[in-house]
């Protein structure tokens, strides 16, 4: 996450729910201020990344969430061209 937004970046969080336990295999790569887990990352995996925010919403406002939009549309284009 870091690579893609740095180490420090803007969500619009309002969490109901939020994730509490974090999975096998996954880790914590994003906090709000608050400690609540705003993005989480899979080990071994090329690309595999959970966001507890809307990044989409927040386009209107800047573009600051394009490098996450970018890396998705990239790996996806590596996912088909794979045999």
């Amino acid at each position: 996450m870091a690579e893609l937004l740095g180490t420090s970046f803007r969500v619009n969080s309002y969490h109901h729910q939020a994730v509490k336990d974090v999975g096998r295999g996954l880790w914590v790569t994003s906090r709000a201020m608050d400690g609540v887990v705003e993005s989480l990352e899979m080990e071994e995996a090329p690309f595999a990344v959970g966001v507890q925010w809307h990044p989409e919403m927040l386009m209107a406002g800047g573009d600051e969430m394009m490098p996450l939009f970018a890396r998705l549309v990239e790996e996806a284009a590596k996912f088909k061209e794979r045999p």
